[in-house]
């Protein structure tokens, strides 16, 4: 791990396998951190390099959280500058998902190709759940229900709520900010690219109403389910997801290739 300063704040950040060759980043979603992607960043690692981060408010970064999906991808944005990459397949979950369809729609010359991993153009958070959320980094029963799958024991569950252990209450209300702002429905022309839709029959129903949309809508999406997992795939079932992951990869840098 290795903290690069990006204006006044310190982002933790992995970097791992070949640096010559493609790099894919991975973005966490609200309330975690890059711990999420441990399993995909190793196995990717072995092929390409592979690049995971925790956003200030989460994990090992430090600095005030962000308040935007724009703020995100500026951040985002500047970090590969930092690190001297010219280009990156972006995949990202959840909240990190938006990041990285804002990053696909503000730098298209960056990003090539799309990984979004049970994400939305809109999020639907109801403002008087986002006040009542603020500041509460304890995860209750219920909210924990609807991020797992219906067949997740207690060892999961209890992994699933170990990974928020360093997230602060600024993150917390950052990312309702964020989540709760972000509406960008109506625009899926602006994502002209390979894109990767990774979703669940158990996720969220706006999540899977909008993976079904942009199956219909996007020239080059290509569709992966994982079914027997909820909201938290890539804890719940690694293997399964970084299976899909690594696979569509194969393809979409291929023809990159070509």
């Amino acid at each position: 791990m290795e903290r690069i300063e990006v204006g006044a704040r310190q982002i933790a950040v992995d970097v791992r396998g070949p640096r010559a060759g493609p790099t894919v980043l991975l973005l966490h979603g609200g309330g975690f951190d890059r711990r999420v992607w441990e399993h995909a960043a190793r196995a990717l690692a072995a092929r390409w390099c592979a690049v995971s981060l925790d956003l200030p408010g989460h994990g090992q970064s430090s600095g005030r959280a962000i308040r935007s999906v724009a703020e995100g991808s500026q951040l985002v944005e500047a970090l590969r500058a930092e690190l001297g990459i010219e280009r990156w397949v972006v995949v990202g979950h959840s909240m990190g998902g938006a990041i990285a369809q804002d990053l696909a729609r503000r730098v298209p010359e960056r990003v090539a190709a799309l990984g979004l991993i049970s994400t939305a153009p809109w999020f639907g958070l109801d403002p008087a759940v986002v006040e009542q959320w603020r500041g509460q980094v304890a995860y209750s029963r219920e909210r924990l229900d609807a991020i797992v799958g219906p067949g997740a024991g207690e060892a999961l569950r209890a992994h699933v709520l170990a990974l928020r252990d360093r997230l602060t209450p600024d993150g917390v209300d950052g990312d309702l900010d964020t989540c709760a702002g972000w509406d960008v429905r109506g625009q899926d022309a602006k994502l002209d690219l390979p894109v990767l839709l990774l979703s669940t029959p158990h996720d969220l129903p706006v999540i899977r109403e909008a993976t079904d949309a942009w199956g219909r809508s996007l020239p080059d999406a290509e569709r992966i389910s994982i079914d027997d997992a909820g909201h938290m795939m890539m804890v719940e079932r690694p293997e399964e997801t970084t299976a899909a992951l690594v696979a569509w990869l194969e393809r979409v840098l291929a023809r990159e290739r070509r």
